[in-house]
């Protein structure tokens, strides 16, 4: 991750970008590989994902993974803004996730998160404090891949939306 034609010791708010950008193309195998297998990663919020993971593989198992089975395919995390990075270990990452249930009945779009990360010089990320919209994540959680998705939703959640398709 480490930028040797850069002279910043952290990775640069274009590096972060580009490694998030790995979660929305297919490649998240290249955002994992810059995790540290250890990372202290907590899931902020009030729904049944919300938790501290002190390493990787518990977070995937913990968090990814059952959010996964809810959904079509992988959340598209696009980044918004990086505050952050560079000459400075922690940097601030705005993002939004868009994705489909498995049974087609929900649509998340444009849910907000934000996620505060921790890097070492050779652009390792070892921690990570993220929170997302609980109420939008608790609507897709709950509606499961097997139901006909009942939850009739009147609000709207900050700027986003999640909407019946």
């Amino acid at each position: 991750m480490t930028d040797t034609s850069s002279s910043t010791r952290y990775p640069s708010r274009e590096q972060i970008t580009n490694l998030f950008s790995n979660l929305s193309n297919g490649k998240p195998e290249a955002f994992f590989a810059r995790v540290s297998p250890d990372v202290d990663w907590e899931l902020l919020g009030q729904h049944p994902l919300a938790g501290r993971y002190t390493n990787l593989a518990d977070w995937k198992k913990g968090a990814l993974e059952p959010i996964n089975k809810v959904l079509k395919s992988p959340l598209e995390l696009k980044v918004r803004n990086v505050v952050g990075g560079g000459d400075q270990e922690w940097a601030l990452v705005e993002l939004t996730a868009d994705a489909v249930c498995k049974n087609g009945t929900f649509h998340l779009s444009c849910v907000p998160a934000s996620a505060l990360l921790h890097f070492i010089p050779d652009g390792a990320l070892t921690a990570v404090s993220s929170i997302a919209d609980s109420f939008t994540a608790i609507q897709a959680w709950n509606i499961r891949s097997d139901t006909a998705g009942s939850c009739a939703l009147t609000t709207k959640a900050l700027l986003c939306r999640f909407e019946r398709i």
